[in-house]
């Protein structure tokens, strides 16, 4: 009887760890991709559009997004164009990449796919993510725009909020 029972706690034992480490592995090589929400900023905030707001139209890379009309067109070198007011500037960048989950940079540096939110922009899957330092900066969002490039959109403000942030990413969309 006793051997009876030995046997059966070891047969429980291996069945447990076998269980255990086919989990960790599962884990493990599960991608975390699979694990961030998607949000679809298309419509999720109707918004009255103000009276005066411009256009941003991209014929090269087939897209246009609209923003209010106190933001003014800058050049920077570091990015495409810059729009700023006295509250917010905001980087566009066309990167010659293609979007890739495990590659998203920052001016920063490199970003953990734990910072990355998903979210759909006009039918395309896409990522924003908190990006600043010593309490400026905001969100930053990588928009695929074709297999080898990706339109980055960075809101940079003081304690990291931009009003009409959401108006804004809610008119992005694709010509092509």
């Amino acid at each position: 009887m006793n051997k009876k029972i030995a046997t059966r706690i070891i047969i429980i034992f291996i069945i447990i760890i076998a269980v255990i480490i086919d989990l960790s592995l599962w884990l493990k090589n599960r991608s975390l991709d699979s694990n961030i929400p998607a949000i679809d900023k298309q419509g999720t905030k109707k918004f009255e559009e103000s009276t005066g707001w411009k256009t941003y139209k991209n014929n090269k890379y087939g897209f246009e997004f609209k923003y209010p009309s106190d933001l003014k067109k800058t050049k920077n070198e570091y990015y495409y164009f810059d729009l700023a007011n006295d509250q917010v500037d905001i980087h566009i960048d066309i990167t010659n990449e293609k979007l890739n989950v495990d590659n998203i940079k920052s001016p920063i540096g490199y970003v953990s796919k734990e910072m990355l939110n998903k979210i759909i922009i006009d039918g395309r899957q896409s990522y924003y993510f908190g990006d600043g330092d010593m309490g400026v900066g905001g969100n930053s969002y990588r928009i695929p725009l074709d297999n080898t490039h990706t339109l980055m959109i960075w809101f940079v403000t003081e304690g990291g909020v931009y009003k009409d942030e959401d108006k804004i990413i809610s008119t992005v969309k694709f010509l092509k």
